[in-house]
């Protein structure tokens, strides 16, 4: 975005750290580390946030996933599988038990 619009080359950059892998797989990246502007931002909020105050966003994205990749032939239903959908505070959890 810097290269396109001048005003933005100048502003800070951020990274946010390491999150579990994104299911939006309706465009492909070559760095698993990328993530789409919603979830970008939907992250920066649960860390701001907390997880229990963002899980409604996520649990939207994730119907919203379904549906582009179900249209996408990709999924066989519509439908948020069942672990896009669990806790994200379980979620974290896991991970820091990992």
């Amino acid at each position: 975005m810097s290269r396109r619009i001048p005003l933005v080359e100048n502003m800070p950059c951020f990274h946010l750290p390491a999150g579990r892998p994104s299911y939006w797989t309706v465009r492909n990246t070559t760095d698993p580390a990328r993530v789409c502007t919603f979830e970008a931002i939907a992250r920066a909020l649960d860390i701001l946030e907390g997880s229990e105050k963002i899980k409604p966003a996520f649990d939207c994205f994730a119907q919203v996933s379904a549906r582009m990749l179900f249209m996408k032939g990709k999924l066989p239903k519509p439908i948020a599988p069942d672990e896009w959908l669990c806790s994200w505070t379980q979620l974290d959890e896991e991970e820091v038990g990992q």
